[in-house]
């Protein structure tokens, strides 16, 4: 044997040891009730006094609860005087029993016992996926249709008034947003002629974009708990652009109000082969809350209030380029052009409160609403970066760039609906809607004024923080586990 491992028998000997302990909780707990209806109590009076494996030699009544337990007590290791049910046996001291039922007939092993096992009164043990019904599984037999429909049942072990409760959630997020900042035509086809490419053509959060939702709950007193949540990665991305057949240069843009200020237009932004627009964001969202839960008289209905601080960035980006013919009147090798691109990141904090309300359906199947409202500030930075090839009387090209920070207060709000399935009594399936409102967020745009101050040369004024509702919503999927 190497330094450092132990043996097999010393391993298999002390994990033994510790199953024993875990199977055996019940001779510990004595004089500890469950208050739920359908469970018979008991005042650990020396009458009541069960042990581990069953009470005055009887297995163990299905309605004896442990404290914190919901589902039917059975011990991790059934009796193991079986008896075999292969016909070509007589008494499961038979040889020939023995080699017949194989683990079917004595076996002790923990796997054989949840699949294959049976007690002492002839009954199935607790098979890991009938619980002791009998299936296919435990029966070496092929699995019907009806056994597939009943594996998908939910758990029910923990009763209808099973507290709402997770330690530990992941989901997949699929949101979309609302759009803000530039809209209208931004380029014609001719001088103040046929609209050909409009900001509408790059809606940037008209699509489900993917993510994700982390959660985790930690007991803080009776009914209370901590909960730290995030949700975003969520990230969209649009390309719109046009070009003329030919490279026949009859491009016009908005920022010259489609050539006709000045007649003709700049040299940059119109009389152009090409004209585009690409729009991008990004989304993250960040929760601490303490919830405090309450059930109601009967235990179907459960609510709770929460207050925390919320944190949301929300990042915007608009990009507006052209491209004119090579006609530099210094660098003649060179096309014009010009590009408007303008940077916003929205960064909104602030406390917020909350409800919810759940309803249990059913054991196992649980529907939930919630509402949380937040008072924020908003800092929104703003980039923005204007570049040209054409600039002032001497046609060079050059770049400015522009940057503000502007702080408003704003409200947020959410509204959630959830539907959780428990699936076993640790994991539950969750499906949820979610939609997220702010007011006051700043957009990427086009700032048309400084623009033109920019290709005309003169001096540039500062762009204009243009403000919007924004609204993010879409569905979530995920798995919640509780230890």
């Amino acid at each position: 044997m190497r330094r450092g491992f132990m043996s097999n028998d010393k391993l298999i000997g002390k994990l033994f040891a510790i199953a024993f302990f875990v199977a055996c909780p019940i001779k510990f707990a004595a004089g500890q009730t469950v208050d739920h209806a359908g469970f018979t109590y008991f005042d650990g009076s020396p009458s009541q006094n069960f042990d581990s494996l069953g009470y005055e030699g009887q297995p163990l009544p299905y309605d004896l609860m442990q404290v914190g337990f919901a589902g039917q007590l059975v011990p991790l290791f059934p009796h193991r005087d079986h008896v075999c049910e292969t016909p070509d046996c007589e008494s499961q001291n038979s040889p020939s029993c023995e080699s017949d039922c194989g683990n079917h007939g004595k076996s002790s092993e923990l796997l054989g016992h949840l699949f294959h096992g049976r007690n002492a009164n002839g009954g199935r043990s607790r098979c890991l996926f009938c619980g002791g019904s009998g299936c296919g599984v435990c029966m070496s037999r092929p699995i019907t249709i009806p056994e597939v429909v009943d594996l998908l049942r939910p758990y029910s072990g923990a009763g209808l008034s099973a507290t709402r409760w997770y330690d530990a959630s992941v989901e997949a997020t699929f949101l979309t947003h609302s759009q803000g900042g530039a809209n209208g035509v931004a380029t014609t086809v001719g001088v103040a002629g046929t609209p050909i490419l409009d900001f509408s053509d790059a809606p940037t959060g008209d699509s489900l974009k993917g993510g994700v939702r982390l959660s985790t709950a930690i007991v803080f007193g009776p009914g209370g708990n901590m909960e730290v949540t995030y949700m975003g990665g969520n990230e969209w991305d649009h390309l719109a652009y046009v070009e003329t057949l030919n490279a026949s240069p009859t491009l016009y843009s908005l920022i010259s109000e489609f050539g006709t200020s000045p007649n003709g237009g700049f040299d940059d932004t119109d009389r152009s082969i090409g004209q585009a627009i690409r729009g991008e964001s990004k989304f993250h969202s960040g929760e601490w809350n303490y919830r405090r839960r309450s059930m109601g008289q009967y235990g179907r209905f459960q609510s709770s209030w929460l207050v925390g601080l919320r944190y949301v960035r929300f990042d915007s980006e608009l990009s507006y380029s052209t491209q004119g013919t090579s006609n530099n009147t210094i660098n003649s090798s060179l096309p014009r052009y010009f590009s408007s691109n303008d940077k916003v990141k929205n960064n909104l904090f602030g406390p917020q409160a909350g409800v919810d309300l759940w309803w249990n359906v059913r054991p196992g199947i649980n529907v939930g609403v919630g509402v949380k409202g937040a008072w924020v500030q908003n800092d929104s930075k703003r980039q923005t970066i204007f570049t040209g090839n054409s600039l002032s009387g001497f046609a060079t090209p050059g770049s400015v760039i522009l940057e503000e920070t502007r702080r408003k207060g704003t409200v947020l709000g959410e509204l959630e609906a959830t539907l959780i399935y428990r699936l076993t009594h640790s994991w539950s399936a969750k499906a949820s809607y979610h939609l997220l409102a702010a007011d006051d967020v700043v957009f990427g745009n086009v700032d048309v004024a400084a623009a033109r101050d920019f290709v005309s040369g003169d001096t540039i004024r500062d762009p204009q923080f243009i403000r919007d509702s924004l609204v993010v919503q879409g569905a979530t999927f995920g798995a919640e586990y509780m230890w």
